[in-house]
């Protein structure tokens, strides 16, 4: 009991102490502050946090982001956050900082808890009711073969806006091959998705859609679409979600015959599996099944196998396999799959 109470006082001590310094540094204006392990303190604006990772803007330093087992405590009081759990609880909170390492305290109507950083799912800050919060990430990567006098440029980009019920999420990606003749926009594809929070473990989905592939002998597809999407784990190293519903499409293949609309059943899947310990790498992959109801026996597969390692923070190096199928691709003589190895250099920003 003798060192629990030693431990406690210490801890209160410490406290005690980064909050005079934070008071003393950001003065008349209230900030957030985030107490590390190693006694020393970082003051600004908390942005987020996910898959084990605090980020915060910090005074002086800028953006940086922090591992969760690095941190003793956080302040967060100039923000409202929704706050996810691994347990599937949502809170809308205020965060104050605990006296257990690794721990902090929200607000639950007129009680506050004690919760450890690592339950922590995912946290986002938000000015007021309607305001949001942005992030996004951009990659773009370059090859180039003297003997065949073929070049490749491939590049992607990721914006995501979240709100107190809302996630939307806008994507592109291309590749793109350079020969003598010119350049030509070998695979692409576009959308916009919204998630509506339903439960911590229910959203509603709808999304729009963009494709192009040329091996696949499709020169364009739009496809328009809504559904479910449920959250099938969320914790701080993995997050699984998987979806269904209905889409529309209107395919144009390379010889300029469009086909009537087309009706398919989605199976969709995402999982996101996220290392804070060294080295600082994540996993990402996205494998979407689509089943016919118009083209009898027709089945699509769009899938997307993505590892990222940061070596600095914001820059990232990717390494990403993906691959498409269609057992009655549009295209005349087409291939029924398209597969390949995609590497960038990568950029992540917030707002």
């Amino acid at each position: 009991m003798k060192i629990r109470s030693r431990r406690a006082l210490r801890s209160l001590i410490f406290l005690y102490c980064c909050s005079l310094l934070a008071w003393q540094t950001a003065r008349a204006e209230v900030k957030d502050t985030v107490f590390l392990k190693n006694k020393s303190v970082l003051i600004g604006k908390i942005k987020s946090m996910s898959l084990g990772k605090l980020t915060i803007d910090a005074d002086d330093v800028g953006v940086v982001s922090i591992k969760v087992t690095k941190i003793f405590t956080v302040r967060a009081a100039t923000h409202f956050y929704r706050l996810e759990s691994i347990h599937r609880e949502v809170f809308f909170t205020r965060i104050e900082p605990d006296t257990t390492a690794g721990h902090i305290r929200i607000t639950t109507g007129d009680s506050t808890i004690s919760m450890p950083l690592d339950e922590v799912a995912t946290l986002s800050s938000f000015k007021g009711p309607k305001s949001a919060q942005w992030e996004g990430t951009v990659s773009a990567g370059y090859s180039f073969t003297r003997s065949s006098t073929i070049g490749r440029l491939n590049g992607d980009g990721t914006i995501k806006c979240i709100t107190r019920k809302w996630e939307t999420v806008a994507q592109y990606s291309v590749i793109i091959t350079q020969t003598d003749t010119g350049w030509t926009r070998d695979n692409e594809s576009g959308g916009l998705t919204g998630y509506y929070f339903i439960d911590p473990q229910w959203q509603a989905v709808g999304y729009l859609n963009y494709q192009r592939n040329l091996e696949l002998g499709l020169a364009r597809r739009f496809q328009e679409g809504a559904g479910m999407a449920y959250s099938l784990l969320s914790s701080s190293h993995i997050r699984v979600r998987t979806g269904t519903g209905i889409v529309f499409n209107q395919e144009l293949n390379i010889e300029g015959v469009q086909s009537p609309t087309q009706v398919e059943i989605p199976f969709v899947n995402s999982f996101n599996f996220f290392s804070f310990s060294k080295p600082d790498m994540s996993l990402t992959s996205t494998q979407n099944l689509f089943f016919s109801l118009t083209q009898k026996g027709r089945i699509r597969h769009d899938g997307q196998i993505k590892l990222t390692w940061k070596p600095i923070t914001d820059f990232s190096i990717n390494l990403t396999l993906y691959d498409n199928y269609d057992s009655q691709p549009p295209g005349e003589d087409a291939a029924t799959i398209d597969y390949g190895i995609v590497f960038s250099l990568g950029y992540t920003f917030s707002q």
